[in-house]
């Protein structure tokens, strides 16, 4: 194995492993440090493991960070993971803040 890829795989252990954490660290004290960052993968694994409580705070997380570049990303995310409280808060703010212009060429 290359050492470089090898590197990498252990990478995605040590990240999962650390979001495994935040999330046994979540169910003993009602929280995690660091949330906003961890939300998106955090969110993944409260749907795996049917967490209720951590997934309705990643979702918040995410949407307190709502802008422009990411709501479509976010979306999809929301989509993805049966996001019920995220998925209409971004369909929101894509009605308020974001245009569309469609041209037509005849």
């Amino acid at each position: 194995m290359d050492l470089s890829l090898f590197i990498l795989f252990c990478a995605n252990i040590i990240g999962l492993f650390c979001y495994k954490i935040a999330m046994l660290e979540y169910m003993y004290t009602g929280e995690t440090e660091g949330l906003a960052v961890k939300a998106p993968d955090l969110m993944q694994i409260a749907e795996k493991y049917d967490i209720p409580g951590l997934k309705e705070d990643c979702e918040n997380s995410i949407a307190q960070s709502l802008t422009i570049e990411n709501v479509s990303e976010i979306l999809v995310m929301a989509h993805m993971y049966n996001a019920n409280t995220l998925k209409p808060k971004a369909i929101e703010f894509i009605n308020r803040y974001v245009r569309f212009e469609i041209h037509y060429d005849v």
